[in-house]
């Protein structure tokens, strides 16, 4: 089953059209977006606010509850100055219309992250990698770590997407020495964007989570 995975995937990476920029809206997320409206979302990676209270505020309005360890949907901001804030941390940023945003929740800071897709092929699905662990240079990778589904090592606070073809992904997290942690199986179905999330428990063990992107527009 490995094999046959690892030369689906080889097929999939092999066979992807050449990368270009790509319009989240017109990929999968919704067919027509508010104008003038950018999208964020925010990820908990803070174990040290678990069981605390979990809103960020956005333009100063309370969002959802995000604990630790979840995703939450993408939102619509108007586009131009954006201000986050959770527990200590603070950030402002300038939000393009049409653009997506990742934005990292921690007790004293907030990273903010561009989403950005390989390409816009409906019949392919989309893996976004976010190494948000503390460990430098992790690789998402089949299994076996045989074939590397991230073209390259992605350095702690950054992120990288892929395009694939629709299959059952069974893959690790590795760094330079092997494995550190398993990914949930997941079947991937095509036309979606799956978010592939490495973070760390309070002891430091690697967690992964992995999540459909998804919109709410009802915010």
């Amino acid at each position: 089953m490995k094999a046959v995975f690892s030369f689906i995937l080889a097929f999939a990476l092999l066979t992807s059209a050449p990368a270009r920029a790509a319009d989240f809206e017109d990929v999968l997320y919704i067919p027509e977006p508010p104008a003038g409206m950018a999208f964020l979302r925010f990820i908990n990676a803070d174990p040290k606010l678990e069981d605390q209270d979990d809103s960020p505020t956005l333009n100063g309005k309370e969002s959802d509850p995000v604990p630790f360890g979840s995703i939450s949907s993408y939102v619509p901001v108007p586009a131009g100055e954006v201000v986050s804030s959770f527990h200590g941390g603070r950030a402002t940023m300038t939000a393009e219309a049409g653009k997506f945003y990742t934005q990292v929740l921690k007790a004293d800071r907030i990273e903010t992250l561009t989403d950005v897709l390989t390409e816009d092929n409906p019949i392919k699905v989309q893996v976004m990698f976010y190494n948000l662990s503390t460990q430098d240079n992790l690789s998402l990778k089949t299994t076996d770590g045989s074939l590397s589904i991230t073209s390259k090592p992605v350095p702690k606070g950054k992120s990288e997407a892929r395009a694939v073809n629709s299959v059952k992904l069974d893959a690790g997290i590795y760094n330079e020495q092997g494995k550190v942690a398993d990914v949930p199986a997941t079947v991937l179905d095509r036309g979606k964007v799956y978010s592939i999330v490495v973070i760390n428990e309070g002891d430091g063990t690697p967690r992964v989570i992995v999540q459909t992107n998804a919109t709410d527009t009802d915010q």
